[in-house]
């Protein structure tokens, strides 16, 4: 299929593409601000919106790295970068990109 558009219209359309993306980084680097510096196993499941089981699947990962001190506790800094280095994983099995879309 063959489109043709003015430079004008490209123009129109990269920068509405633009403006939608900035906005949504917006929304997730407002998530990102509110999050505390160590979540709870119970706000890693919330800010993930998984389960349970899902969280302890994410735990038992060689690549996620958890403090097990009486309880499990997460790193919101590490738990960024996580995301960002498995995001297909975590669209797949989360509602996180959902959540701040």
């Amino acid at each position: 299929m063959l489109v043709t558009m003015t430079v004008e219209d490209l123009r129109k359309v990269v920068s509405e593409e633009f403006n939608k993306a900035m906005e949504k980084r917006g929304k997730v680097e407002g998530v990102i601000k509110q999050l505390p510096a160590i979540l709870t196993r119970e706000e890693f499941m919330e800010v993930m919106h998984i389960s349970s089981t899902t969280a302890t699947r994410i735990f038992d990962r060689p690549d996620f790295r958890v403090f097990r001190q009486g309880k499990i506790l997460i790193e919101s800094e590490f738990l960024l970068e996580w995301i960002r280095r498995n995001s297909d994983w975590v669209e797949e099995y989360t509602g996180y990109f959902r959540s701040v879309g």
